[in-house]
């Protein structure tokens, strides 16, 4: 849980008599008064002011009081900083981060006060390296003959320091990397993770850190370089496997992501990212049974993770596995009520398996969400046709048919209950329309055939099925006996 953050209360000097209310807190300090909010109030006051002494000592007195106030201890370091004492800082941001650890002023203060560190220790190892460095001078004759470079035990010397040098350097450019890390400056992670890389070739954190970085910056290249250089120090991290694998997919490479995410897998059965980015990438590739397995690990793993019931439910929706969408999809319903799109492949999965009331209950969900969804319209008419509810199927059919969308199938269905009616001639005409809407509908072809032929019109009902069995054999074969 994100720690509750007690905010400093500044003096506000734009409105009202300024002096008088700062006078007005000291006198209270005075008169014995002792506690967080004034001392806060006084360390504002004296930092507006550039007095660093008095404000530290105000925050000083506050930590007494509340040594766990994140907010007193970077304040501290920030006036401890301005004293010239960059170690105290340190000390004071670290103990402040460690209460807040995203506390931005903390953050900050750290990343200068390494920054003056850095540079301080810098200076004093080129000091040292140049105060122990002997004078130039040309070998002697001795040492030109030997083939020996004079000062080869003063090189070695000066080696030694060189390394002092960059031992000290790289804790701090860790350090300032992680500040700027926190803080989402991409450039001066670039700056410190590069010179880190640069001393210590193989730094798997600094590779990895430095992708991340240019990741953020847009630099696809150079983020693909890093995690690789991160993948080769540590071949088995799934993390790095993971950012490189997408970087590689966000760029259209994905047979090269591929193996990385599966890789990734290998390492960390139920690693969810890798498993995500894969199924999506199976998913693309026309793979939809594999993507489905995909999906069902990260359910195994996380049974929250809606957008993962969905992908499976659709995956199956796909490969015509309907009672498994349909379970699938029910769990995602679950998870996201108000989602339409669920609603909606939910539907089509009780559809198909018969389940006529639950599928015009989800289609009705989804036009109330989308009112001009034709999909759903046509849907919720195909369902109420199978679920015996013909005043919706009429209903249904007549604002498809002021949408201009084709409704061959619902006025197909029409027909069939004005058959079932003892209608028979409004069935034919009826059967008429869907076949002007659709000609070639072999259904609608063989049932205005049998009606023909129950009104005497044998040639004409002949003519129906001969075009029935012409487009499905069938159907119709059976309706030609007797016929000439």
């Amino acid at each position: 849980m994100k720690a509750a953050m007690r905010q400093v209360i500044p003096i506000n000097s734009g409105s009202g008599d300024s002096g008088t209310l700062v006078e007005d807190l000291r006198s209270r300090l005075r008169g014995g008064e002792k506690t967080v909010q004034l001392f806060a109030a006084l360390a504002g006051e004296s930092m507006a002011g550039e007095k660093w002494s008095d404000a530290a000592a105000m925050w000083e007195q506050l930590l007494e009081l509340d040594p766990q106030s994140g907010e007193g201890w970077a304040g501290l370091g920030h006036s401890r900083l301005e004293l010239g004492s960059p170690a105290a800082a340190l000390r004071a941001f670290d103990e402040s981060l460690r209460l807040l650890p995203s506390y931005e002023p903390a953050l900050r203060g750290k990343a200068e006060t390494m920054g003056i560190l850095e540079r301080d220790s810098v200076d004093s190892m080129l000091n040292l390296w140049q105060a122990t460095r002997p004078e130039d001078r040309e070998p002697d004759a001795s040492e030109e003959e030997a083939g020996t470079p004079g000062g080869s035990e003063e090189d070695r010397e000066n080696g030694d320091i060189l390394s002092m040098v960059e031992a000290a350097l790289a804790p701090l450019e860790e350090g300032l990397a992680a500040a700027a890390l926190a803080v989402g400056d991409w450039r001066s992670v670039v700056r410190h993770c590069r010179r880190l890389v640069e001393a210590r070739p193989n730094h798997y954190e600094a590779w990895y850190n430095l992708g991340i970085a240019y990741q953020q910056t847009g630099e696809g290249g150079e983020a693909e370089a890093a995690f690789r250089r991160a993948v080769d120090a540590r071949p088995d991290s799934t993390d790095a496997l993971l950012n490189l694998g997408t970087v590689l997919q966000m760029n259209g490479r994905e047979a090269e992501a591929r193996p990385l995410y599966e890789r990734a897998v290998e390492v960390e059965p139920g690693c969810v990212p890798a498993l995500w980015n894969l199924g999506l990438l199976l998913e693309r590739s026309g793979e939809t049974f594999s993507a489905a397995n995909a999906y069902e690990q990260i359910t195994a793993v996380d049974a929250m993770h809606a957008e993962a019931w969905f992908r499976l439910g659709f995956c199956r929706l796909s490969g015509g596995a309907w009672t498994g969408a349909a379970e699938a999809l029910a769990r995602f319903r679950e998870l996201e009520p108000d989602s339409w799109e669920g609603a909606m492949n939910l539907a089509i999965a009780c559809h198909r398996l018969g389940r006529y009331p639950e599928a015009i209950q989800l289609f009705e969900a989804v036009l109330a969400a989308q009112p001009e969804h034709m999909g759903a319209l046509q849907g919720l008419g195909l369902a109420a046709a199978g679920a015996g509810r013909i005043e919706v199927v009429v209903g249904v059919r007549k604002r498809l048919s002021q949408s201009r969308v084709p409704s061959a199938g619902l006025t197909f269905q029409v027909a069939r209950w004005l058959e079932e009616k003892g209608r028979r001639e409004d069935a034919i005409r009826v059967y008429c329309d869907a076949l002007k809407e659709q000609p070639v509908f072999p259904e609608a072809l063989l049932n205005l055939g049998h009606l023909l032929a129950a009104e005497g019109k044998t040639a004409e009902a002949g003519e129906c099925w001969r075009r029935a069995l012409s487009l499905r054999p069938e159907l119709a074969a059976g309706y030609f006996d007797g016929i000439d």
